[in-house]
């Protein structure tokens, strides 16, 4: 009889996905899996009132919004691209960000038209969750919240 895979919790899920490359807060995770965004990872099931993930699935579901192989960026490009995504989400400032969507503008001026707009919808994505973690930890340290 096969056992099959182990299943994770949306909170196991976060740190699984970053020792496999793809960073992403249990914060991030959260907002892209709740109903107003509906774009995380693929639910393999429940247990009682938590959703559960495939890990393979996970990676697959990661890889894709990666977007880094099918993405059409030029082999020369793709590390430029990965940094930035890296530099998005370990911003430690909103000056952080700025200078993260300026070296965007100026990868991006070089690419293609399609694969500029995949670029910038990717790293708007990034920043997107780091701001909304930067907002959360400074009311959570400030206000209690």
């Amino acid at each position: 009889m096969n056992t099959p895979s182990r299943k994770l919790t949306r909170r196991e899920l976060a740190p699984f996905l970053a020792e496999h490359g793809y960073p992403i807060s249990i914060n991030g995770l959260n907002r892209i899996c709740g109903p107003a965004v509906d774009r995380g990872p693929p639910v393999a099931g429940r247990w009682g009132t938590r959703d559960l993930y495939d890990p393979a699935e996970c990676l697959a579901w990661a890889e894709q919004r990666a977007g880094i192989k099918k993405s059409g960026v030029p082999s020369g490009a793709q590390a430029d691209v990965t940094r930035l995504l890296q530099e998005a989400l370990t911003a430690k400032s909103v000056f952080d960000i700025r200078e993260v969507c300026g070296r965007v503008v100026d990868l991006t001026a070089t690419l293609p038209a399609q694969t500029s707009e995949h670029v910038r919808e990717q790293v708007v994505d990034v920043i997107r969750e780091r701001i909304g973690d930067m907002v959360q930890k400074f009311f959570t340290q400030h206000h209690g919240l």
